[in-house]
């Protein structure tokens, strides 16, 4: 009986090593069960967010595209809209002055029929040359003046016959001061130069010869610019054109 109790003795020691290691196994697999349980959600999250992150820079980039293509498509239409725009409007602003120098050519020049561009010599107040013909040939010239005034130059045409005579003048544009040197566009002021011999000089108040002019009152540098340049076209007339 003692010898039958050391065996089942002996024999029934390897049993709890055998039970705990697989105890050990299954404590182990629980734990990556439970491991593998509390990371798979985390890890599917983070795949979401990476996969939305992924179509929203896809779809940022469309939309970008498609954004820098309809602001080119924009601005390129804008700038040719614009170019023509500025393109018509430069034509009419030329034409409307084009037209306005004719006028004033014919103003200064009244017996002439046609005017002809020439070439121009260099000069201090001499920007433009027409020769003025009718059918019998020349009858005088058209010269385009730029004499500086009180606020800036003084635009003008001055029509001078064949044999010297200052026919008129035509004040085309100026920046002098209203109610002051702005009345030289005033026939009292301009029409003084009418049918005159050069050279002629300014005096204050009323003019007593055929060489004064009276100045403006209170616009003495305007008067002066005016006459100054009229002298200037005929000593270029002198020069070039006698």
């Amino acid at each position: 009986m003692a010898k039958n109790n050391k065996k089942r003795k002996s024999q029934a020691k390897p049993a709890p090593v055998q039970t705990q290691n697989q105890n050990i196994n299954n404590t182990n697999q629980a734990q990556k069960s439970e491991a593998k349980q509390v990371k798979t959600p985390e890890v599917k999250q983070v795949a979401k967010v990476k996969a939305r992150n992924s179509e929203f820079q896809a779809e940022f980039k469309k939309k970008a595209l498609r954004l820098g293509g309809t602001l080119f498509a924009v601005t390129a239409v804008t700038g040719f809209i614009l170019g023509i725009v500025h393109w018509v409007t430069d034509i009419a602003i030329k034409e409307a002055e084009r037209a306005a120098r004719n006028v004033a050519f014919q103003n200064v020049m009244p017996a002439a029929k046609d005017f002809e561009t020439m070439e121009v010599a260099a000069d201090d107040f001499v920007a433009g040359v027409q020769k003025a013909t009718d059918e019998s040939g020349i009858v005088g010239y058209c010269l385009t003046v730029n004499s500086k005034g009180y606020g800036g130059n003084v635009n003008f045409i001055v029509g001078i016959t064949k044999d010297g005579t200052i026919k008129a003048i035509n004040i085309m544009s100026h920046s002098e001061t209203p109610g002051l040197g702005a009345r030289s566009t005033e026939p009292e002021f301009y029409e003084q130069f009418n049918d005159r011999k050069a050279p002629l000089k300014v005096v204050k108040g009323a003019s007593n010869g055929e060489s004064e002019i009276s100045a403006i009152s209170g616009a003495t540098i305007t008067s002066n610019a005016v006459t100054n340049g009229v002298n200037a076209a005929f000593e270029y007339w002198q020069k070039n054109l006698k």
